[in-house]
């Protein structure tokens, strides 16, 4: 290959690559949409999981009030089942060791057995209805309620609100007493509710705080967890105005209330945010209330949103960081591409110009060899293959060769044949001369084909392939 050549193809290889590099990096705009495409799915995605995740903070907490309440109205229910067997365990007792002397007053038998009960104290009514054994001075109770299921034979519970004797309400449980076969009076024992039941309310739902209320089948609030002045009448109706509660509130309240049984339900409450559970305590017409107030939902809701807002702004952060990452890479990206091509195109039209003078130098050496009558011709002699000779126009010309088109293998059998016997060996010599790679040149007699015998001359070197 000419020097010509080698230029030309150098220069097509450098515009190859240029071009295959420009093909390779072009100009994408999807690469900068879709990171922000997929960030603003991602954030809409994470929004929505938010919102799901509100409104399964917001059943959790119900669920839990709902636990809680069930929980509670149970704990309340085994209470005063256990105060009812003791009061009747009690009269048993007291019936079995009573005699004629302690009939009438039984104070002996009673006092021993307070301290093994749930009871703050343990009263005694005679038959004539009497009541002997109180904290303060005896007084007849002929006409209330508890003597009288009493003195019939019935056992059951009665709430005395805020007696003079207490600011809190006393739950008492009576039972009929027995005497040689006959009723002969009635024993009560009292519980205090905000000293033995309250308790019970004070937890909290999420770290936040409850209110809870116990109410009697009668809309009496017997206790409360909410921490205010009593005052005498302790009805739901008249509690709920502490609430500033108007009609319309108070009637929508006490009918939740009215239809509770034994599996608690949350309902929204007075406000928006704010929710009531409510259960039938089992046996009984009482019900346990739960409150869980507007300012502790609203705390409950934003616990959760600043947690949500937080994974949020953390997985923003990440996508943004790593768009910001992508889109400077590919800028970078872009401005070394842009680089390399300015390069490559400087490169180009270097090899352009030497190209141009390569070409123009070759052709003023291709004229003023053909106008010396000078040929060039390059040989390739491998073993065990024919030897062939490549010539150019003036080399073929002057071998007087008429086939210009013919295989390289005739061109060499042409040129070698018709050297003289007598110059054989010195050209051979010159050939191995130049296959050791020097230069060597040779006058030598050959004989033209159609001209006869002439003198030439040769010279050159080898390359080893």
């Amino acid at each position: 290959m000419n020097q010509n050549e080698r230029v030309q193809e150098r220069d097509c290889e450098c515009e190859s690559l240029y071009k295959q590099e420009e093909k390779n990096e072009p100009f994408n705009p999807i690469r900068f949409i879709i990171p922000n495409i997929l960030l603003l799915l991602i954030i809409a995605l994470v929004i929505l999981y938010s919102y799901v995740e509100r409104k399964n903070i917001i059943e959790n907490a119900e669920q839990v009030t709902n636990q809680m309440v069930e929980y509670i109205s149970a704990t309340i229910s085994n209470k005063m089942g256990y105060a009812e067997s003791s009061i009747k365990l009690a009269a048993t007792t007291i019936s079995q060791s009573m005699t004629s002397d302690t009939l009438e007053n039984p104070a002996e038998l009673i006092e021993p057995m307070i301290d093994n009960t749930p009871f703050g104290g343990i009263e005694y009514i005679r038959a004539d209805g009497m009541n002997i054994m109180t904290v303060g001075k005896p007084f007849d109770a002929s006409d209330r309620g508890y003597y009288i299921e009493g003195i019939k034979g019935n056992t059951g519970i009665w709430n005395n609100y805020h007696p003079k004797s207490s600011q809190e309400t006393l739950i008492n449980f009576y039972t009929p007493i027995f005497y040689k076969d006959k009723i002969s009076g009635v024993l009560t024992g009292y519980i205090a509710a905000t000293s033995q039941i309250e308790p019970v309310f004070d937890t909290k739902i999420y770290g936040q705080k409850i209110y809870g209320l116990l109410i009697d089948e009668n809309d009496m609030v017997i206790c409360s967890s909410i921490k205010d002045q009593y005052i005498q009448d302790l009805s739901l109706d008249l509690f709920m105005d502490r609430f500033n509660a108007n009609k319309e509130q108070k009637s929508k309240v006490i009918n939740i209330i009215n239809c509770a049984n034994e599996k608690a339900v949350s309902y929204r409450g007075l406000s928006r945010g704010e929710r009531i559970c409510v259960s039938k305590i089992p046996k009984t017409g009482w019900k346990v209330v739960i409150i869980v107030p507007q300012s502790s939902y609203n705390a409950i809701v934003s616990l959760n949103t600043r947690n949500s807002i937080t994974v949020i702004l953390i997985i923003s952060l990440i996508l943004i960081t790593y768009s910001a990452a992508v889109l400077i890479r590919n800028i970078n990206r872009r401005r070394e591409i842009v680089n390399q091509n300015e390069k490559l195109e400087k490169e180009n039209r270097f090899f352009n110009e030497e190209n141009k003078r390569a070409f123009s130098e070759i052709t003023a050496i291709r004229d003023i060899v053909a106008s010396a009558q000078m040929g060039i011709w390059r040989m390739e002699i491998l073993e065990g293959q024919k030897s062939k000779m490549y010539c150019d126009p003036t080399m073929i010309s002057l071998m007087g060769i008429v086939d210009k088109n013919q295989s390289p293998e005739k061109n060499y059998e042409g040129w070698f044949n018709n050297i003289s016997p007598q110059a054989i060996n010195s050209v051979l010599e010159s050939l191995n001369k130049m296959k050791e790679g020097k230069f060597d040149e040779n006058t030598y007699l050959w004989r033209h084909p159609s001209k006869g015998e002439r003198y030439v001359r040769c010279g050159g070197s080898s390359k080893k392939i």
